[in-house]
This record gives C-alpha cells, structure tokens and sequence, in this order.
C-alpha cells in the first residue's frame, strides 16, 4: 500500500495518486473522501505516522515508475490483499472496502 507525505497544495486523495504512481506505476483516480485511516511505526526510526487510506481505482499499469528499481510490484485481488498485509488495522479497512464494493 503506497503511502507518503502530502506536499503543499496537494490533497490525500493527490498524494495517494502520486506514491501510487511513484511507488507501483499506477495510474488512476483516488476516491476523493478517504475510506479509513490507520497509524504504524517505522522500525529504523522509531517515528510513528498517521496516514489516511483512499481507494484507487486504476485503470493503467505503467512498466516504468520512479521507484522501480526499488520496489516490488504485487497486483492480487481484493481478497488476497486481505489475507497478506501484515498490519491488522489495514486489513481491516480492507474488509471494510470490499463489502462496500460487495466482493
């Protein structure tokens, strides 16, 4: 799940656009209110963070985006989502998110 800060000017529902993006290469639109939130903390700093989840419906993959190299790209449905992410509270808003979509 790409996450990231949100840059001057920029809504969540940008942001989320962009680190989709950036971060998976793709491309679509961001729901414009968010479908939950979740916190976590970053092992190397310590740093706890609080960032708000927008469903992405895309519509477009791109072969190259700018963390590529970096990153490891997992496209699975709905369901296998909720049963890999590791953070408890992220599958929860993805159980939330597929019974609204009625999956």
């Amino acid at each position: 799940m790409p996450k990231g800060t949100v840059e001057h000017g920029e809504s969540s529902a940008q942001t989320a656009e962009r680190e989709a993006f950036e971060e998976a290469g793709m491309v679509g639109s961001a729901t414009a209110e968010p479908i939950g939130t979740f916190e976590y903390e970053k092992d190397s700093n310590g740093t706890r963070y609080h960032v708000t989840v927008h469903a992405l419906f895309g519509n477009e993959l791109a072969d190259c985006y700018p963390e590529s190299d970096v990153r490891e790209r997992l496209c699975v449905p709905l369901f296998d989502a909720i049963d890999i992410v590791a953070r408890p509270q992220v599958r929860t808003l993805l159980a939330s998110l597929a019974q609204r979509c009625g999956d």
